[in-house]
């Protein structure tokens, strides 16, 4: 389904993508920002997708059906193929798994001003798209045994302006993965911090001296426990035991992000900084499920 049937000439065009309950997109713990990739050759279009997929329904915590929307790219006048794939951890030890979930064909319309391909100058991070994911979990969904069916892959033009609120200046956030190492900060450790009023001492980390952070939240609000934290414990490097290690930090409005990002990624336990691209969710339809 394309969103309008025929975008105009250099408009903006977007992929939107749904998944639910074993399946989620999100951004690379290991490398976050690199994605989505997009690639174009002739009139072939590849979008490339970082998710999360489990076999074992008692990791199957994503609700029945989100969608996600990402940038795609402007585009003259033509005809295109699109082919949407995504990438995810397999079983093996540091394997992937890449597969296509979709080809949709794209045609762009003669008005507007017609011109080379552009390609987006920074890919979309599916920031929040697991932070909406869990809080909208039914608990009782973990013991219904059933496998989410990718469905409504759309290609859709540029989305309605933003809230007036949204365009002001934004307060920079920045997402950071803590170390799992023994005697590392843990992310409890670094929003109790900032909750405390007056809190006065060192933060748990030392790049937060640099750049005057203004509070910390967990990028999952929903914290795992029971069986379910001790496996992550055990599994550090299973990327949903990383999302659980993230923290978002928020800065002032006027900081120097480039001092920011280098205390932080100069951190010992610190794996991982990079400033958190906001993009917009959107919960279109029903996803269907077979048992």
């Amino acid at each position: 389904m394309l969103v309008p049937n025929e975008p105009e000439a250099n408009a903006v065009v977007r992929v939107e993508v749904t998944a639910g309950v074993c399946d989620a997109f999100s951004e690379d713990p290991n490398d976050p920002g690199a994605y989505p990739q997009i690639t174009v050759s002739g009139s072939h279009i590849r979008i490339l997708l970082y998710a999360l997929h489990y076999d074992n329904v008692e990791l199957c915590v994503f609700p029945e059906s989100v969608t996600n929307s990402y940038v795609l790219g402007q585009y003259p006048a033509g005809t295109y193929s699109v082919q949407v794939d995504r990438i995810y951890p397999s079983n093996e030890e540091g394997g992937t798994t890449t597969e296509t979930i979709g080809e949709l064909p794209l045609v762009v319309g003669g008005g507007g001003t017609v011109g080379p391909a552009q390609l987006p100058a920074m890919g979309m991070i599916a920031t929040f798209v697991l932070t909406l994911a869990l809080m909208l979990v039914v608990l009782p969904k973990l013991r219904r045994k059933k496998l989410a069916v990718f469905g409504m892959i759309v290609v859709g033009s540029v989305m309605s302006p933003l809230h007036p609120a949204e365009a002001q200046e934004p307060t920079p956030l920045v997402d950071v993965l803590l170390s799992a190492a023994e005697g590392a900060p843990r992310p409890d450790d670094v929003v109790d911090y900032f909750a405390t009023p007056g809190a006065v001492g060192n933060p748990p980390l030392e790049s937060l001296q640099v750049g005057d952070p203004q509070g910390a939240f967990f990028y999952l609000p929903f914290r795992a426990t029971g069986d379910f934290l001790e496996w992550m414990k055990s599994n550090p490097e299973d990327p949903r035991a990383k999302l659980e290690r993230f923290v978002v930090i928020q800065y002032p409005a006027d900081v120097n992000m480039a001092d920011v990002l280098e205390a932080l990624r100069s951190d010992p336990n610190v794996l991982s900084a990079s400033v958190k691209t906001r993009v917009r969710v959107h919960i279109r339809q029903k996803i269907h499920f077979r048992e």
